[in-house]
């Protein structure tokens, strides 16, 4: 009878080992479920993502061409890597805007910090070099209570002309730069 009192006590302990373990496993579950499906590295416009340049004070005549180099960095502009003409642009839809965007999706691809790039609009004989990107390491919707944090490169400004722009977009200014 002892015996027998032991076997069960021997399977009621596995028994509560296992059970221990499947809610272990299902709370692991749960719990990595949420780090992973939480709004992390949503809506972040990080470094890779620069495809627009805001221009402010254009008109649309002159922006109806755009031709773009893209210059080795440092190198004073002088070790060109690429150039290509941009024919289109998208403007605001409110006429009272002072904005007007050049997508630069359009050109085939975005603007890559490793590079600098010169940018001259034909039509109004002017030309705008924008280089020394400057980035920072930020956080990205971590909503996890602190078990894991997203983090991206964004921009936190470049030159234009030779003056720093403390942005974390692009923009040229018709009547300041």
């Amino acid at each position: 009878m002892v015996y027998m009192k032991k076997i069960i006590e021997l399977q009621n302990w596995r028994h509560n080992l296992l059970f221990q373990f499947i809610i272990g496993i299902i709370l692991f579950t749960i719990i990595s479920l949420f780090e992973v499906s939480c709004c992390t590295m949503k809506g972040c416009m990080g470094v890779n993502d620069l495809g627009t340049i805001m221009l402010k004070n254009f008109d649309s005549s002159d922006v109806d061409s755009v031709f773009v180099v893209s210059c080795i960095r440092g190198s004073g502009f002088r070790i060109v890597e690429d150039s290509f003409m941009v024919q289109k642009v998208i403007l605001p839809s409110n006429d009272s805007s002072p904005y007007t965007w050049i997508d630069m999706f359009l050109w085939g691809d975005e603007i890559n910090i490793k590079y600098d790039y010169q940018i001259y609009f034909t039509n109004i004989d002017r030309s705008y070099k924008i280089a020394g990107f400057k980035t920072i390491k930020d956080e990205c919707n971590s909503c996890s209570p602190g078990f894991i944090k997203d983090y991206y490169t964004r921009l936190n400004g470049y030159e234009l002309n030779g003056k720093f722009k403390p942005l974390g977009y692009l923009e040229i200014d018709k009547e300041m730069d």
